[in-house]
């Protein structure tokens, strides 16, 4: 897996989004594991939308 994790701050959460939630988990785990403070979007943009909430 390519990583760009060098543009994130490790000191500020970070929240990967994808479309249902699935692959953004992934991601969460990899980032814990190295040090960051991750969490996950449960239910991705799907859940988002399905709550009308805004989508730009």
């Amino acid at each position: 897996m390519g990583t760009r994790w060098d543009e994130l701050d490790k000191n500020q959460p970070v929240i990967p989004v994808c479309h249902s939630g699935k692959r953004s988990a992934t991601v969460v785990d990899a980032l814990n594991q190295t040090g960051f403070t991750a969490d996950i979007m449960t239910g991705g943009m799907i859940k988002w939308q399905q709550a009308g909430l805004p989508i730009h």
